[in-house]
Formats: structure tokens, C-alpha cells, sequence
């Protein structure tokens, strides 16, 4: 459902002069005071849209829009004949399709056809495309880098709809021809080959719808221009750093070449080392030792801002490192404009949902401080499981002591019983009664005591009494207490 504020600002971004209050009010059927209240929420942030006394409004510009709405459409919310007139669209442009066949072919009528497009073109209002009906045709209007983002959109969100698939390349891109599939699924293998490294999932299908809509629009006569390398300087500096990528780009770009018997733009190379370096492998690649200091200050702030509940005891050093791994090839995407889809995202925002919120806003705050680009939900949900996973460590790793009367014998007879029966428990010690009363300061890092005596605590640290055979009781008391947690 689309909201007023989106349907006020798609109608104005159509409109090239002003339009008065009243007539929005007409248009959306709300009284003009809404329509007074709805534009002040839009512009509460930034101006978007612009007011004249005895004229009304308009768009202020149509390039911020963009990037405030999140989109009217997602195309999670399309059905199987909007997806399928939307990807002939784009994959044809700029090419004309005619109206009456495209009718005939989708069984729809005049009316239909007209609610189908109207659903489309609120959904690529979002990548600055427009679809032109005229004189029984109709087109997709707009530059090729914004039409090749809108199909990898379409293409990856398939993926998250079909996850469960066995044959997920066949499921999400079911008009590929056996020998175009082969082929780009031989270069992501020449890829691995060269850097002797394997790409991740979801990261694969990435590099994958990437290579397709490359070799499909380059069929179609469609190129990218050199003009839109608008940051020769940035993207020299990104060469520089990631040789070896490039330098596989550069033989991809050529093998397609070779593929179409058609000449590809040199910036190819460039928009495919993009992906490359916003793509997660098994390792790292280091071809230099100057990270970007960002990339480190972004994970530590999430570590630390993070509000761990104060009875665990989170490796904040090792969550960061892992979140380096991350952020980096993130932050790449953002800059970019390479759309990530997870696939978990639904199930991470169920399973997870605090976290999912502190994420969110922590996120939110580095965003805003160092003017980032929008962090999107399938990236927070990414880095969700990062601090999920940190979580599960620590409440797997207690940090435990095994005590008895004497600390010998027992004790030792214990220390084998349990550590066989839960290998995740950290048995820092075996100790006796009286070294743990005369010396409590010694054990104030220990989450739990496992003892066969009673014991006085005034560290209130969790004991489990159980007896010096450890029975099945025992284990089953152990195993309530640390699921509680």
C-alpha cells in the first residue's frame, strides 16, 4: 500500500509546473489541511517539495526524491505479470513494444493493462526510470546504469523469495538460455580460479545476475557511457588498491567479448571490479595494508555501542574483527549502489528482533554522523547475525569451576564427567570448598560453579549441586540453568 506522502510526491515529480493544494486534495480525496500536514512531514527532514503563494507546488529536486522515498513498490510486491512485463521492459529498452501485443500475449485487458503499468512505473520511480506509452508502444526511459540496478533488484529479491530452491540460478532467472547460464556460471569460475578464493552465497548470485544483464542489455545495443566515470580520480585510487581484481576483470570483460563477438565499453571493467570488491569470499585478498580507518571505526562502534546484557561477557576485540570482514566489502556496496539482498532477512528480524533494533539504530547513528549512504534492512540483517553469533559464544563458553571437599579426587573424576558431557564449558579450575571461601576475589570472572557440596557464596555466583558420579539429573539441571541464560 502506497502511503500519501509517496502518492503526493510521485504525482508532483510528473508534474513540470506547480500544483495548488486544493487540487491534491481533489486528486487524493483528503481535506487541504491533510494535504498542508502531509507536506510538512515529508519536509520535515530536508525540502523536497517546494511552495509558491498563488501557485502551489512542486518537486524542489527530482534527483533528491529518489533517495528520500524508499520506493513505492517493492518488487517482492509484484505479481508473476508485472515482474514479467517489467524485465521485458528493461532487458528491450530502448527498444518500443507494442501495446496491443504485449495485451494480447498477457491475456489483459485495456484497463488491466493500464493498472499493470501504473504499478510498474511507481516501482522504478525509485531508480529515476519512467515508463513512456505513446502512440501504441511503450518504453522504459532513463540512463542504462539506473536500468541494469533496477533488474539486478528484480532478479535478487527472486532469490530471497525462492532461497529453498535447489536449482536457485534456474528458479531466478528462468528465461536464461542453457549456454548463457554455462558461460557466466564459467566465469565466476575463472574468477575463484585466478584468486584462489571461493565467493560466498548470497554474494555468488550477485556476481552472477551482475554478468547476465551485462551480456543481455550489450545484446540489445545498450551501453553504459563513459561519462558516468564521474570520479576518475576515486576510481584510479580503487584500481590501485585491488590490482588483481581488476586485473580479472579486465579478462572477463575480454571473454565476453569473445562470447558476444561484440565490442564491450572499457568501463565494464571498472563497474565489475565494483562488484568484486563489494563481494565476501572464504579469505582475504591483501593487497595492501591501508585499510580504511572508517571501515574499523564503523565495527568498533557497533561492538561497543551494543547493549550486552551485563551478565555476558561478549569478546568485543574478536566481534570487531569479524565485523571488519563485513563492513568492508559493505561500505564498497553503499558507494557503489549495489543492492544486497538477504535472503534470512525474515527469519533474522523473527528470531532476532532486539537485536535487529539495536543494530538499527546503532547503525543509524554512525550513519548520520559520518553521512553514509542509507544502510538497508538486508544489510543491518547481515550484521545482526555477527553479534547474534557473539551472543551464542558467550553463553556457550562459561567460564566454570569444579569444586568438591577436597578439590582432589572427586573433583577430578567430575572434571572428565562433565567436560565430555558439555565440551563448550570452560572448566577454568578445580578447586576445594575452603580455597573458594577463603579466596572469593580469585573467581569473580566465573559464570558457574558446579560442586557435590554446599557452599557459601557471596560472589552469588550460579551453583549446581550434583553428585560426585554425575548422573543424568545432573546433566539435566546443567543443561536448564544454561538455556535460562
Amino acid at each position: 500500500m502506497i502511503d500519501l506522502s509517496n502518492k503526493i510526491i510521485q504525482y508532483l515529480s510528473e508534474k513540470a509546473s506547480y500544483t495548488r493544494a486544493d487540487e491534491l486534495a481533489l486528486r487524493f480525496s483528503v481535506s487541504v489541511k491533510t494535504i498542508y500536514r502531509t507536506i510538512k512531514k515529508i519536509n520535515a527532514d530536508k525540502e523536497v517539495i517546494e511552495s509558491q503563494r498563488g501557485l502551489g507546488y512542486r518537486i524542489k529536486n527530482i534527483s533528491e526524491i529518489v533517495n528520500h522515498v524508499g520506493g513505492f513498490i517493492d518488487s517482492s510486491d509484484l505479481g508473476d505479470r508485472y515482474k514479467s512485463l517489467l524485465i521485458r521492459l528493461l532487458m528491450w529498452q530502448p527498444k518500443k513494444l507494442g501495446v496491443r501485443r504485449l495485451m494480447s500475449e498477457y491475456f489483459v485487458s485495456e484497463s488491466v493493462f493500464v493498472n499493470d503499468l501504473s504499478r510498474i512505473r511507481e516501482y522504478l520511480f525509485r531508480y529515476s526510470l519512467n515508463v513512456i506509452r505513446t502512440r501504441g508502444y511503450i518504453y522504459v526511459a532513463g540512463n542504462e546504469e539506473n536500468i541494469r540496478k533496477a533488474l539486478n533488484s528484480i532478479f535478487l529479491e527472486e532469490g530471497r523469495l525462492i532461497q529453498s530452491n535447489s536449482n536457485i540460478f534456474d528458479a531466478i532467472f528462468p528465461k536464461i538460455s542453457g549456454k548463457d547460464k554455462d558461460f557466466v556460471s564459467s566465469q565466476i569460475n575463472f574468477i575463484e580460479k585466478e584468486l584462489n578464493l571461493n565467493i560466498l552465497d548470497p554474494y555468488r548470485i550477485n556476481i552472477f545476475s551482475h554478468l547476465y544483464i551485462l551480456i543481455r542489455r550489450t545484446r540489445e545495443g545498450a551501453t553504459i557511457p563513459e561519462a558516468l566515470e564521474n570520479d576518475s580520480e576515486k576510481d584510479t585510487k580503487l584500481i590501485g588498491h585491488n590490482v588483481a581484481f581488476y586485473r580479472i576483470s579486465l579478462r572477463v570483460i575480454k571473454n565476453i567479448e569473445d562470447y558476444l563477438h561484440m565490442a564491450v565499453s572499457k568501463i565494464e571493467s571498472l563497474y565489475l571490479l565494483k562488484y568484486l570488491v563489494s563481494t565476501r569470499f572464504d579469505k582475504d585478498l591483501i593487497e595492501n595494508d591501508s585499510e580504511d580507518p572508517l571501515i574499523t571505526e564503523f565495527a568498533n562502534f557497533i561492538a561497543i555501542s551494543y547493549p550486552f546484557d551485563s551478565s555476558i561477557r561478549v569478546n568485543l576485540v574478536e566481534l570487531s574483527s569479524d565485523l571488519v570482514g563485513h563492513v568492508k566489502p559493505m561500505m564498497n556496496r553503499l558507494y557503489s549502489g549495489i543492492d544486497m539482498v538477504n535472503p534470512l532477512l525474515d527469519d533474522v528480524k523473527f528470531t532476532y528482533g532486539n537485536i535487529f533494533k539495536n543494530i538499527d539504530k546503532i547503525v543509524k547513528c554512525f550513519s548520520i554522523a559520518h553521512r553514509l549512504p542509507k544502510i538497508s534492512d538486508d544489510e543491518i540483517g547481515f550484521l545482526v547475525l555477527y553479534v547474534a553469533k557473539a551472543i551464542e559464544v558467550s553463553h556457550s563458553h562459561k567460564k566454570v569451576i569444579l569444586m568438591c571437599a577436597s578439590g582432589i579426587g572427586t573433583a577430578q573424576l567430575l572434571k572428565v564427567k562433565v567436560a565430555n558431557a558439555f565440551p563448550s564449558l570452560d572448566i577454568i579450575d578445580v578447586i576445594s570448598s575452603y580455597s573458594f571461601e577463603k579466596h572469593p576475589e580469585n573467581y569473580q570472572m566465573v559464570d558457574l560453579i558446579i560442586s557435590t557440596i554446599g557452599v557459601n557464596n557471596k560472589k552469588k555466583i550460579p551453583i549446581v549441586l550434583v553428585s560426585a558420579l554425575f548422573n543424568e539429573a545432573d546433566k539435566q539441571r546443567i543443561e536448564k540453568l544454561i538455556k535460562s541464560d
